[in-house]
């Protein structure tokens, strides 16, 4: 998988429901990987299920 930081390997993976505060998605397509992070992140092609999005001092805000 190539990132902004450079290569890692890793394996795709569906998942049945994610949830995101109150919200519930259904047949997410995921990654996992052996990157050394602290977190997780959302890419692309989870974010364009909504309308819109902004980043707010370290908060996401998603809009639906």
């Amino acid at each position: 998988l190539q990132y902004g930081n450079g290569s890692v390997r890793g394996a795709p993976y569906k998942l049945d429901t994610l949830s995101v505060g109150p919200l519930e998605f259904r047949d997410v397509s995921v990654s996992v990987n052996e990157a050394d992070m602290n977190g997780s992140l959302l890419g692309m092609s989870f974010l364009k299920r909504f309308d819109s999005f902004e980043i707010k001092g370290r908060r996401l805000v998603l809009k639906q």
